[in-house]
């Protein structure tokens, strides 16, 4: 017989947590999910609903005779409009520097290397370029120069400014210009940033507690492969400090490195961490992630990327087998969200990003292998650089839901709450015990479930709602697993999550 209705439902829709086992109990005051794919967290009202991930458009063509984007930057200048900036490496030429000029790439002038890494600068109207092989070439608006002085460091391959100085590594060593002088570099100006873990310099910056690198911060921080070091007080102040922070934790790829609000945040060797200004080693906040990050191999974590964007860091990965950044996760940084909660949205899919690049609030990518360059998280847009015709799939996966008992369950009813074009049909597959079913259920309107109003929590049904998706399998099992996808360009925004099941003895006849 039908024993007592259980109702699970829930109305705070949270993140992605992998690293759980699969199996958790049902849902609680929060739910995590097995896969948020193209979606992303929406605020209505007090609570963060799911939404489809903004799309992509291509912004700038790609440039005849050349390979790919090495470098993004903008070039910000007093009194004159901003430049956004591209090292490109050429076919069969040495790389070169590029502006972009409307919907295409204007070259300024040519660099030494010939497929080199490459890193930007900006100081004084002027940016910098290392490249590891040479000596640091200028930019200054009209012409590049070769950057010549005193005990310049031969062969930069990382750098930035700190208290008006400009900082270049050679080596373990981190040097220091005079204050506001990029041409002196005394024969003791320097410190030794080795860490005898025979790992390397990946990023130089300044630690901040803002999305800025300028202003009272009096860290500076000097990642490497697997450690992290940190030089504390004021430059050849005589009483600066050089802390190994972390001897475990650093990171393969500076260009994983944003500021935050809360700090610097970065993708290490088996996570994601956040640097602070407590003097404490990096706090890792990407354990949702599972092992997503420490599958990764060298050579793909090496080219990762990062973005902090309007409240969110944007992480491109490689997935599994790829030769480039395939699949995005998204960590939500708002205040009413984190640092109390973690909530990371993925894997995405549909772009392949070798550079992320924010100019105001807008922002852009260099599509991989290629020197395109595309408009990213586009209000309204549903489409991705590898697919401009065919909307991104918006794939909910819900945890798998397990009776406590191991008892059978008649699977009743599964419903959902949302916003969508009237007509649009959303699948839900539905796997009871390890068999699975399809349903396609267009949205609906609330009088059709008139039928069984009387059995629906009025406390998740009341109230002014955009349309309500319902399917009932009627299948009898100790477990259910349920993804949800949906594949119209329309937008879409799911509100709360509902399921009801009743429990069932086998050995009687069911009402």
């Amino acid at each position: 017989m039908l024993r007592a209705r259980r109702e699970f439902n829930a109305s705070m829709l949270g993140g992605v947590n992998r690293s759980i086992h699969q199996t958790k109990l049902p849902f609680g005051e929060r739910t995590s999910f097995r896969t948020l794919a193209n979606v992303m967290p929406v605020q209505k009202q007090e609570l963060w609903s799911l939404t489809r991930m903004h799309g992509a458009s291509k912004v700038v063509n790609a440039l005849a005779g050349t390979d790919r984007v090495a470098v993004l930057h903008v070039f910000r200048r007093v009194g004159q409009a901003d430049k956004v900036l591209a090292v490109i490496h050429r076919t069969s030429l040495t790389d070169a520097l590029y502006e972009r000029s409307g919907s295409s790439w204007s070259l300024i002038g040519a660099l030494p290397g010939t497929g080199k890494k490459y890193t930007l600068v900006q100081w004084r109207d002027k940016v910098f370029i290392l490249d590891g092989a040479n000596a640091p070439r200028i930019y200054n608006g009209s012409s590049i120069t070769t950057l010549i002085g005193t005990n310049i460091p031969p062969a930069p391959q990382y750098g930035t400014v700190h208290q008006e100085r400009l900082i270049l590594d050679d080596g373990d060593k981190v040097w220091f210009s005079n204050v506001l002088d990029e041409t002196t570099f005394l024969s003791t100006s320097f410190y030794n940033t080795g860490t005898g873990l025979s790992d390397q310099i990946s990023w130089i910056t300044v630690n901040s507690i803002t999305t800025s690198t300028t202003g009272a911060q009096t860290q500076l921080a000097v990642f490497r492969t697997r450690s992290l070091v940190v030089v504390n007080g004021t430059i050849s102040g005589g009483s600066e400090t050089v802390i190994t922070l972390s001897s475990k934790i650093g990171t393969p790829s500076g260009k994983t490195i944003a500021h935050t609000p809360y700090g610097t945040v970065f993708m290490g060797l088996h996570g994601v961490y956040l640097l602070d200004q407590s003097g404490r080693e990096p706090v890792e906040i990407g354990v949702e992630l599972g092992n997503e990050i420490e599958s990764l191999t060298p050579t793909q974590q090496a080219y990762s990327v990062a973005a902090y964007h309007t409240g969110f860091y944007r992480l491109a990965i490689a997935g599994l087998g790829a030769t480039n950044n395939t699949v995005e996760w998204v960590l939500n940084m708002h205040e009413s969200v984190f640092p109390s909660m973690r909530l990371w949205y993925g894997p995405h899919n549909g772009d392949t990003i070798a550079e992320y690049l924010v100019i105001d609030n807008d922002l852009y990518g260099a599509r991989a292998n290629s020197t395109e360059l595309w408009q990213l998280s586009i209000d309204g847009n549903a489409f991705s650089m590898l697919d401009v015709v065919n909307p991104r799939v918006l794939t909910i996966a819900w945890p798998t839901i397990l009776n406590p008992g191991l008892q059978h369950w008649l699977i009743d009813a599964i419903g959902a709450f949302v916003t969508a074009e009237p007509g649009d049909v959303m699948t839900f597959n539905v796997v009871v015990d390890g068999a699975a079913s399809d349903f396609m259920t267009p949205l609906a309107e609330s009088e059709v479930l008139d039928w069984d109003l009387d059995f629906w929590d009025e406390s998740v049904w009341s109230g002014v709602r955009d349309g309500i998706l319902v399917v009932r399998p009627r299948q009898h099992g100790t477990s259910i697993a349920v993804t949800m996808t949906y594949d119209k360009p329309n937008n879409i925004q799911v509100h709360h999550l509902y399921l009801r099941v009743k429990d069932f003895r086998h050995h009687e006849k069911a009402e």
